[in-house]
């Protein structure tokens, strides 16, 4: 019995990151009562990072977030505005992928760590599931929920 509800919960995971594959979430962008929120979101993505978004969709996550949920037509579109968010440095604009619960969960314990470790002097980088802390990877391991060292390939 447990054995099936692992199996439907991990096909209703890649199903869920399946729908999200093509979108991110923007954070900063000031709509103020602007009805047309995927031309303001266009407009901004253009200016900052120099890149032509294909926007299917856009809305607020909520009535009064700053945060929106972009659509985007294509994987290859959102890896170019992923690509050049590093544009946006200076700025109070956000953009990152839409990642589903579990995943915000796991990126969220990995930040908190990753600010741990700099304010205790270390060199830190932060990827997808996976920190580098002065040369040393840690990767995250669902059955032991927490970050574990990669073992070395030497």
């Amino acid at each position: 019995m447990m054995e099936r509800i692992t199996n439907l919960e991990s096909r209703l995971d890649r199903q869920e990151k399946k729908e999200k594959k093509n979108n991110i979430i923007v954070k900063g962008i000031e709509i103020g009562n602007s009805t047309n929120i995927p031309e303001t979101v266009r407009n901004v993505i253009t200016k900052e990072l120099k890149v032509e978004p294909n926007i299917v969709e856009a809305h607020r996550l909520g009535r009064r977030s700053t945060m929106i949920l972009v659509k985007l037509n294509s994987f290859e579109n959102k890896l170019t505005i992923l690509k050049n968010k590093h544009k946006l440095t200076n700025k109070s604009i956000y953009i990152d992928n839409d990642y589903t619960k579990q995943e915000r969960y796991v990126q969220a314990q990995i930040r908190r760590r990753a600010k741990e470790e700099k304010l205790n002097g270390h060199r830190v980088k932060i990827y997808y599931r996976k920190i580098l802390i002065d040369d040393k990877w840690y990767e995250w391991n669902d059955n032991e929920n927490q970050l574990i060292e990669h073992a070395s390939k030497n």
